[in-house]
């Protein structure tokens, strides 16, 4: 019975508390993961043969996956 205590209380959250919520679970989940990914990712800044990766394997994966993240945060956090 207890396991489904949490899904109580999101439930009774307004949504002035679920804004709060994004941004407190985004701040505990981003700053220790900036220890671990590599910014080379996001930046684009050297190809992936340079770093010794499959462009079309493991490169296309990472990117667009990448790319989905990013259009996924942006429709989460507009607006409305």
């Amino acid at each position: 019975m207890l396991s489904l205590l949490p899904f109580f209380v999101l439930a009774l959250l307004q949504p002035r508390h679920l804004s709060a919520l994004t941004v407190v679970v985004s701040l505990v989940a981003a700053v220790p993961a900036a220890h671990y990914v590599d910014c080379a990712w996001f930046s684009w800044r050297s190809s992936l043969v340079d770093r010794g990766i499959d462009p079309l394997g493991l490169g296309l994966l990472s990117r667009s996956g990448c790319m989905l993240a990013a259009l996924a945060l942006t429709l989460a956090l507009r607006p409305g």
